[in-house]
């Protein structure tokens, strides 16, 4: 675990940098782009993140689980490589006709006032999802290759680093709207190159067209998976974006609404950026345990990395909690919606998160496909009360589908992991934990105000932080954590 430990912090540190420059994409572009342009490009985003699953076809995921199967100088690496970047090309290119034909249809969808930029930049789209599908493969491959603190780096610092460079350029008049959309979209290159790169530099890289080296079965079991993954990955990106995708079309306010949620979502997103590190971190340990048969030490990575995920959680919700008051004195007041909107997103992330990682144990175990029914079912519980509560409640509406959602499928899962597998994340520890950010939280709640919002959220975040360590450190219910913390001081050193 203790590599797993290593890779989590490194990670974490990586996103954390890219989270600021984040912070600081979104406070730019909600001072200097229109309500209505910044929501259009949102919008655009989440189409794109979607589509690109859809093309895909789970080869990124197929690809992440099957390379490390065959040896460094074994063909099949190279063929599985070849496979996996032809598929989501090819798919683009067709579904691309059946896009073209549908236009009208699919501009029609939105409010008059909001058409304008959906058949401005009809035509990038598929530019877009194209990308954004390569871009995934690399990064699976090089994360397939535990480069999880490098692949995140290139994501989360380099192309954010690119996308202020853009704002900046917009606010300065260097381009127009329309050649600031078309370089967000051009500005994935950049990444795919570098990802290329680091790619080639791993043992076994490569392409190959030598078909012939699989065989019917291997090449049945490659489309099994795929497929199956395929509709696992478009529902759990939909369970994350369909709020917004709706949002555009449902909500009286049009793509304006979807700015200020997707402003909403990008600081609940923040309170995630310590679950997908210790996700990418210990899904390919849990792999290799799985695989070897060692069902005792995966359930002790299991129990181990849920009350790690549980710290982490706590001290994210308190001290993004404490600080919502701040986040809304920064943006202008067309987003003050996001006070209320945040608690409700991070009420379901936190549910979801807070019972471990028991999508990537389902994912690797022979119950792999309960994943593909829940995400299904939830998906059109999720749809259904957004139709229902958008109309009705707007960006509020969303926020509750959402979190009724994550909800509902989190306690499904949890069940289910504990009924087939025996896991159960939850133990004395747990509760340790909860006790332990009780006066964290209340000490950042209600402290009074300090100078302007900048110097006083960071430090009521650091006030939240040193309570709620020395609260970890006297509780003891992580034995890693204690282990870091020694070394840290010993060694002087963040990993």
């Amino acid at each position: 675990m203790g590599i797993v430990f290593r890779q989590s912090i490194k990670t974490t540190i990586v996103t954390f940098a890219g989270a600021l420059l984040g912070a600081l994409t979104v406070y730019l572009s909600t001072k200097f782009i229109p309500d209505q342009g910044y929501g259009f490009s949102k919008t655009l985003l989440s189409q794109a993140l979607v589509a690109s699953q859809l093309t895909l076809v789970g080869m990124h995921t197929t690809l992440y689980i099957f390379i490390n199967r065959y040896s460094g100088n074994d063909e099949r690496r190279k063929v599985l490589m070849t496979l996996s970047t032809i598929v989501p090309i090819v798919i683009t290119l067709v579904a691309s006709v059946l896009y073209f034909i549908l236009k009208d249809s699919y501009i029609n969808s939105y409010k008059p006032e909001d058409r304008v930029y959906m058949s401005m930049f009809f035509i990038w789209l598929p530019v877009y999802t194209l990308l954004w599908s390569v871009m995934t493969l690399f990064e699976h491959y090089l994360l397939s290759q535990l480069k999880v603190a490098i692949s995140n780096f290139i994501k989360e610092i380099i192309l954010r680093g690119c996308n202020i460079v853009l704002v900046i350029s917009f606010a300065l008049n260097v381009f127009d709207f329309y050649w600031f959309i078309v370089l967000s979209v051009l500005i994935h290159i950049v990444p795919i190159i570098i990802l290329y790169i680091l790619s080639t530099k791993t043992d076994g890289f490569g392409f190959s067209f030598n078909w012939g080296v699989f065989n019917r079965d291997e090449y049945k079991k490659i489309i099994d998976f795929a497929v199956f993954h395929l509709f696992v990955n478009v529902s759990v990106v939909l369970l994350i974006y369909v709020d917004q995708l709706m949002l555009g079309i449902l909500d009286k306010s049009g793509l304006v609404s979807v700015a200020v949620y997707s402003v909403a979502i990008y600081i609940m997103s923040i309170f995630q950026i310590p679950i997908r590190a210790i996700s990418s971190s210990v899904a390919p340990i849990f792999t290799k345990e799985h695989e070897a048969g060692n069902f005792e030490k995966l359930r002790e990575l299991f129990s181990k990395s849920a009350i790690n995920l549980l710290i982490v959680i706590c001290a994210m919700a308190a001290v993004i909690l404490c600080n919502m008051h701040n986040a809304v004195s920064i943006l202008n007041k067309s987003y003050s919606a996001i006070f209320f909107l945040v608690p409700i997103l991070i009420m379901g992330r936190f549910i979801d998160s807070m019972s471990g990682l028991n999508t990537e144990i389902l994912t690797i175990s022979k119950y792999y496909r309960f994943n593909l029914l829940i995400s299904v079912l939830l998906l059109l519980v999720v749809i259904v009360f957004n139709y229902l509560l958008i109309p009705k409640y707007g960006v509020y509406g969303a926020a509750w589908a959402n979190t009724i959602g994550f909800t509902l499928y989190n306690l499904a899962k949890y069940l289910f992991l504990w009924y087939k597998m025996d896991m159960q994340p939850f133990s004395k520890k747990s509760i340790l934990v909860l006790i332990a950010i009780a006066p964290a939280a209340a000490a950042g709640y209600y402290m009074p105000h300090i100078g302007n919002a900048i110097t006083d959220a960071i430090i009521r975040s650091i006030l939240v932080i040193v309570i709620f360590t020395a609260m970890l450190i006297y509780l003891k219910p992580s034995e890693e954590l204690q282990e870091y913390l020694k070394n840290l001081v010993q060694k002087k050193r963040l990993y």
